[in-house]
């Protein structure tokens, strides 16, 4: 634990950059997703919070690949044709929320019902 409270800003754009291809190197990325939209969205975001939504757009693509072969399939490359596209990163996004809001709704949460525990 710290005794003094340390404000890092989130990362500018050029770092952001960075973050995004540190997360998405090697990873099989669909011709429609643009690092460079993704990452003027992203402003105000954490290396964290990109890092998770790199790692929920990769997840949701598996998933969906999973769904998408069967059993019964015989394309041998259809494992290799898996893309981390738009769709995926769009849905990541949505889920994520800045962890500089998360810490704003925990202040306020904490600050709205008071805490009997402390008065004891």
């Amino acid at each position: 634990r710290f005794g003094r409270h340390i404000e890092i800003s989130p990362p500018d754009e050029k770092a952001r950059e960075i973050i995004f291809n540190i997360h998405l190197k090697n990873k099989p990325l669909a011709k429609d997703l643009s690092i460079q939209d993704m990452v003027k969205r992203l402003d105000g975001y954490t290396g964290a919070d990109i890092s998770a939504i790199c790692e929920e757009a990769t997840l949701l693509t598996i998933r969906k690949a999973i769904a998408d072969i069967s059993i019964d399939t015989h394309d041998k490359d259809s494992v290799s044709k898996v893309r981390i596209g738009s769709e995926e990163f769009n849905k990541a996004i949505d889920k994520a929320i800045k962890s500089a809001d998360r810490a704003q709704k925990a202040y306020k949460d904490a600050s709205k019902e008071p805490r009997e525990d402390l008065y004891r």
